[in-house]
């Protein structure tokens, strides 16, 4: 996370906390809680071949390392590039990775136009979708999710013409939305007819993605187009992405609050062409090399953007959680001015999960890269309603844990915990055993924050993250 995003979001978190930090000193009245925002949050990652090139691990090693990358982040709309076909056991390795994310509440949408099966396809793009909080629509005679091809969408992308394109129409359980989401994964061609096939696809998306929204009633509804586009603005300044952007596609890394923007999102540089190297490779005073994005259009905007990075205190992988030569790269976008029509819902398809497979499910939290104390200018804000925030799940969340929080200042670091809650109380997952912590859960943001109230409760220092409050 550069600094200045730094400073912004961790100004976001010292307007709330002084806020609480006020209520709990004056006394002041608690306005009553409003809506939570629209939003979801969108991954996509490049999980490499079957045969994922050597000094990679075998897919019997790398298999349950996807499972975790796919299942803790607890995302909405998944975004499995590269995910193939090939046998694996009695499986694809696509079939292989469903039964991996079924236990973290993930299923693939209902294919009701599958033109790969009708011409072929070179399947490497899918989805899956958290049935918990996404559902596919129904149009009642229309498809509302398919497999097309790169040359159905692109008629000028003759090479690499048969490359699969997963997309479907889908809304969020609490009715955000609805929104038109496309997976793609262009060709990995160096050449002039690769670059013809993602510049095709890059000037025809905007249009095709406008006529397959009207067609259904959506006309203006967001469009989400993420991928592994094989081009970056380093080597292709023209290329796809660019192209996008002129056709009125928005890029999510330009979200206001981003993490390890600075890491690359494949693991290949001029000096390390293994693919799989000890820690991820950083830029400075550049933008970061990208082949994998999240682009919207319509009434979305992008609030943040994470290259998502499972790293040791010194900066290297956590061989466990490194399943490929790419990051995945997550996105949450917020979702306004556009109204749901009348649209009804199909269930969507859960993969079996085999007595003998296990996906390897989400352990306790680990710090991430901290990014340096920062001191911001606070700024008083009306206090904040309940107890611990609207209750959630056992998932992973980011915490901001204070080294120091008072009324005119605050220092801290950012660490991803599993956490849940049911309103009252905010529990971690801390060395097998769950603990009450004193932080609330923000839903603007969706991460974990202190509670001045709860850790004047406690004392002002019994925090089992370490977390101090000086009220």
């Amino acid at each position: 996370m550069s600094l200045v995003a730094y400073v912004r979001r961790t100004s976001a978190v010292a307007i709330a906390a002084l806020a609480l930090t006020a209520a709990l000193l004056v006394g002041e009245a608690s306005p009553a809680v409003s809506a939570p925002e629209r939003t979801l949050s969108f991954v996509t990652w490049n999980v490499c071949k079957l045969d994922c090139s050597s000094p990679a691990p075998s897919w019997s090693v790398r298999r349950d390392r996807v499972a975790r990358v796919i299942n803790e982040p607890g995302a909405d709309v998944v975004s499995v590039n590269e995910a193939t076909d090939w046998g694996f056991g009695s499986r694809t390795q696509w079939e292989d990775i469903q039964s991996l994310a079924a236990p973290g509440g993930y299923a693939t949408p209902l294919i009701e136009d599958d033109r790969c099966i009708q011409r072929g396809c070179t399947h490497t793009a899918r989805l899956l979708i958290r049935s918990s909080t996404v559902q596919q629509l129904d149009f009642d005679g229309q498809p509302s999710a398919g497999y097309w091809r790169v040359g159905d969408i692109a008629p000028g992308a003759a090479w690499d013409a048969d490359r699969q394109v997963a997309w479907a129409f889908l809304k969020g359980a609490n009715d955000t939305g609805p929104f038109f989401v496309i997976g793609v994964h262009l060709s990995t061609d160096k050449g002039p007819a690769g670059e013809a096939h993602r510049v095709a696809f890059g000037k025809a998306a905007a249009g095709w993605a406008e006529q397959m929204t009207a067609s259904r009633g959506l006309a203006g509804a967001p469009v989400v187009l993420i991928g592994d586009f094989n081009s970056n603005d380093l080597r292709q300044p023209k290329g796809v992405q660019q192209v996008l952007r002129s056709h009125g596609w928005k890029d999510a890394a330009n979200a206001p609050v981003r993490r390890n923007a600075d890491i690359n999102t494949v693991n290949y540089s001029s000096t390390d062409l293994s693919g799989w190297p000890r820690r991820p490779f950083r830029v400075s005073g550049r933008q970061a090399s990208r082949l994998d994005y999240i682009m919207y259009r319509g009434p979305a905007k992008a609030i943040t953007y994470e290259v998502v990075a499972y790293l040791n205190p010194n900066g290297t992988y956590r061989p466990e959680y490194q399943g490929s030569d790419h990051q995945m790269v997550k996105a949450r976008l917020r979702f306004a001015g556009y109204s749901m029509p009348d649209v009804g819902t199909l269930p969507a398809v859960t993969a079996p999960v085999p007595a003998n497979d296990s996906a390897a499910g989400a352990g306790p939290g680990t710090p991430m890269t901290n990014a340096p104390d920062v001191q911001p200018t606070p700024v008083p804000l009306p206090p904040v309603a309940n107890p611990a925030g609207p209750p959630f799940s056992e998932r992973s969340i980011y915490v901001f844990v204070p080294t120091r929080l008072t009324q005119t200042s605050l220092k801290g670091h950012w660490r991803v915990i599993t956490a849940r809650s049911d309103g009252t109380l905010v529990e971690a997952l801390l060395d097998g055993s769950w603990v009450s912590i004193p932080y609330r859960y923000d839903t603007k943001d969706d991460d974990l924050l202190p509670d001045p109230r709860m850790f004047a409760a406690r004392g002002g220092a019994l925090d089992p993250l370490g977390g101090v409050v000086n009220i």
